[in-house]
């Protein structure tokens, strides 16, 4: 028998900060081009776009309107193709939808038909991959974990509109991903339910302990809540900046009114405003 030498004693473990921040999602120079129809220009919406996010790592993208950020989203769950470039999730490509992977929208879209807890039970009843009962458990548990607990058996006309994007998340939750990605999901909130949203987010972080990417306008919301800003150029959008936001992960509002927050927001909007728009 051939010797093998036990080298368990020499392995070095990364360190939690290490591990989270090792890249897991990896896009390098990914292209997209809408090509229009006879007689019209090809429209490069993304051009050159390169980014990394670690295993649990939140980073929010930011630019200009029409930048290509929720393009970018897209082509990074493999709903949308890109032309040039990579991307990779875990060491593998991504070239179309997968498992992995779990999209929230700006608009919830659930099914009226259904009820909050059908709707979060759905997608993984069209998997086919899991028993009745460990859906249920899996359901009661991401109810709890959004605050949706009392409202299983509601149907979505007769909730809020903030209670419908817990079921958007939870829907997303449900079905464990490795990578989160939120385009806009508080966008079409008000003010102050946009707030406790935030506020309940940046809870379920160190909860859901999974990479997240997560596309936002509001300046304020991703520095609130991420861990690393990019800043995406005007169309056609490529990562022209990167900002580490060095506060506790757990954040508070508090946090939103220190001047090295403000100050953060005030470089990043001054950066925006610098950059052409085309």
């Amino acid at each position: 028998m051939a010797h093998v030498m036990n080298v368990e004693a020499h392995v070095v473990q990364p360190s939690d900060e290490q591990a989270k921040h090792a890249p897991f999602l990896v896009a390098d120079q990914v292209h997209k081009v809408y090509k229009k129809g006879r007689g019209k220009e090809p429209l490069t919406v993304v051009d050159g776009a390169s980014m990394e996010v670690g295993a649990r790592e939140f980073v929010a993208l930011i630019g200009p309107s029409g930048c290509g950020k929720s393009t970018l989203l897209s082509c990074l769950a493999g709903l949308t193709d890109f032309d040039e470039g990579n991307i990779t999730l875990g060491g593998r490509s991504v070239r179309g939808p997968s498992v992995e992977s779990a999209m929230v929208f700006q608009h919830a879209s659930l099914l009226p038909w259904r009820s909050v807890e059908a709707n979060i039970s759905y997608s993984l009843e069209l998997r086919r991959t899991h028993s009745k009962a460990e859906i249920r458990d899996k359901v009661t548990q991401v109810v709890a974990l959004v605050g949706l607990g009392g409202f299983e058996n509601h149907f979505p006309h007769e909730i809020s509109g903030g209670m419908q994007q817990r079921v958007n998340l939870a829907r997303a939750l449900v079905v464990e991903p490795s990578l989160l990605l939120m385009d806009e999901p508080f966008g079409a909130l008000d003010a102050l339910t946009k707030e406790q949203l935030q506020d309940e987010l940046s809870s379920l972080v160190g909860e859901i302990d999974r990479a997240t990417v997560f596309v936002t306008h509001d300046i304020r919301e991703a520095v609130y809540l991420a861990d690393r800003v990019l800043v995406m150029s005007p169309r056609p959008g490529h990562v022209i900046h990167e900002a580490r936001i060095d506060f506790p992960r757990t954040r508070t509002r508090e946090m939103t009114e220190t001047p090295e927050f403000e100050a953060i927001v005030a470089d990043l909007r001054k950066l925006l405003r610098k950059e052409p728009h085309t």
